[in-house]
């Protein structure tokens, strides 16, 4: 996997690969062991909006986690794409209204 960023509080965002279909993933190592609680309830409910809004062609798609593949990381793997960040997006909508 190549690591694509590293964030303070121990969390890590690689690049991953579906081992049945080889196309690329985003897969988020989240510490099993994490101090930085703001980070994880954001983590947690943007999580459950992607799930609840699994059907929408706008978002990425949420594809699954593992936890038991590494003793100190839960891994959470999302699908790859490239696309607008929806603050940019809202942002852009918000100043043509």
């Amino acid at each position: 996997m190549k690591v694509l960023a590293t964030y303070p509080n121990g969390a890590i965002k690689e690049l991953a690969y579906d081992t049945n279909k080889d196309f690329p993933l985003d897969c988020f190592k989240i510490p099993r062991v994490i101090e930085d609680f703001e980070y994880m309830q954001t983590f947690a409910y943007t999580m459950c909006a992607l799930k609840q809004l699994q059907m929408s062609k706008y978002l990425i798609k949420f594809l699954g986690f593992d936890d038991l593949y590494d003793a100190n990381y839960n891994l959470y793997f999302f699908e790859k794409r490239q696309g607008i960040p929806l603050t940019k997006l809202l942002h852009t909508v918000c100043r043509t209204l």
